[in-house]
């Protein structure tokens, strides 16, 4: 369909350099508040400045990762050795009958608005849930009342330097995931039935409530860190293992909510690694079953791709720390600051929540 998305900044060499920072530290772009720093960051305005500077970071060999709210993602303490380009500046959103269309860095809690505010019934069962468009739509995000996957009618993302559009089965949505893999989501077109908003909203309400109710809302966490195994729910299972708050420094295991860890002050990636670790090893002994995460990991020689394949209960790989000043300008083909960074891998970067 055609968006009708509004004109963007244009994109230029000058341009682009404008919006390249060095040594930018992750944990405040983050819900968890961990990790150290990317070598290199950009937040582009536009889709065409989003192409251009992941095109331009791969061409000089560097590992690329994509950051959206960064509110499922656990950063590793020494940061990450490639440049991070986060869309929270990608926030066009346009409604269109039963549909919207909206930029990757649109954040949930707007995209319901918007559908309620044009008479749209079902995104608010996404509500609390504080990621964003581009996020949610790669990992399926949900709750218990349901989950984005049966709204999104089409998909447009980068698949290494193309621009693809997928839609109906090719998105492969299931529990928590998707088939979208590490294509970069670029927009998302919804699909949200007209309906009762007034009863909408109530839902909403409630379910905001029930989310206060039975969650550390009051403290920095990155969401659920494992999902449900079937048939079960993670929280019981790590509450019946004894780890309920169980702590490591500045990390814990919420006393509220088993499956969340929650940063109660200075907690460090490793801390929260340890815990993931123990609470797996705890699970195991007595129920049998292996914890799979939700949670992302972005670890500091992550092979181009957000949320890597390494899982965060295993050892972070080693990274070493080379910094030059505050502010540079993009490094030319060949140069490496004496870091060790990976071949990105095919399809390019995976995108984060």
């Amino acid at each position: 369909m055609t968006t009708g998305l509004p004109a963007a900044p244009t994109a230029t060499p000058s341009r682009l350099e404008a919006l390249v920072r060095r040594d930018v530290s992750l944990a405040p772009l983050t819900t968890l508040k961990v990790g150290g720093a990317a070598d290199w960051y950009a937040e582009p305005e536009s889709l065409e400045e989003m192409r251009l500077c992941l095109g331009r970071f791969r061409d000089r060999g560097l590992a690329v990762a994509v950051l959206g709210a960064g509110s499922n993602l656990l950063v590793d303490d020494a940061g990450f050795r490639g440049a991070v380009v986060c869309t929270r500046r990608l926030d066009r959103l346009v409604p269109s009958g039963e549909h919207l269309v909206a930029e990757a860095g649109v954040g949930l809690g707007r995209l319901i608005a918007a559908g309620l505010a044009h008479g749209l019934a079902g995104l608010e069962v996404l509500a609390g849930i504080p990621g964003t468009v581009g996020g949610a739509a790669v990992m399926n995000a949900g709750t218990r009342s349901g989950a984005m996957g049966p709204m999104v009618e089409e998909v447009v993302a980068l698949e290494g330097d193309r621009v693809v559009t997928l839609c109906g089965d090719a998105l492969g949505y299931a529990y928590r995931t998707s088939a979208l893999g590490t294509r970069v989501v670029m927009e998302v077109v919804l699909r949200v039935p007209r309906g009762d908003v007034g009863a909408a909203r109530r839902r909403m309400v409630t379910y905001l409530q029930e989310r206060v109710r039975t969650q550390p809302v009051e403290l920095p966490s990155a969401g659920c860190v494992f999902t449900n195994p079937p048939g079960h729910s993670a929280g019981r299972l790590i509450d019946e293992a004894g780890c309920k708050g169980l702590r490591r420094g500045g990390a814990q295991v919420s006393p509220r909510h088993a499956n969340f860890i929650v940063n109660r002050g200075g907690a460090t990636a490793a801390e929260v690694r340890w815990l993931i670790q123990e609470v797996r090893a705890r699970v195991a002994t007595l129920h049998g079953i292996r914890l799979d995460l939700e949670l992302r990991t972005l670890a500091a020689t992550s092979a181009g791709r957000c949320a890597s394949a390494e899982r965060a209960g295993d050892p972070p790989a080693e990274g070493h720390r080379s910094r030059s000043g505050p502010r540079d300008s993009l490094p030319g083909a060949g140069e490496r600051h004496g870091l060790r960074v990976a071949s990105p891998t095919p399809g390019g970067p995976g995108h984060a929540p």
